[in-house]
């Protein structure tokens, strides 16, 4: 495979990854669930309201490309 080509999936794979986060976010948002992420190898929960997600920064900013995860 090219560079080219593996550069572009690298890409989309990343785009799709930072899409299904959002989108995940969003779910929990809308039903006052709390995300759980790893901090120091252990489980915590966070509030979804406190978590900005990479579409959102692209909004604020108003991005049109994703730019890599934050």
């Amino acid at each position: 495979m090219s560079k080219i080509k593996k550069d572009n999936f690298a890409t989309n794979a990343e785009r799709a990854l930072q899409e299904a986060v959002a989108d995940t976010i969003e779910e929990h948002r809308r039903a006052g669930m709390p995300i759980v992420v790893a901090r120091d190898g252990k489980p915590v929960k966070v509030d979804p309201n406190m978590v900005r997600t990479v579409r959102e920064e692209c909004e604020e900013y108003g991005h049109r490309v994703v730019p890599k995860v934050l």
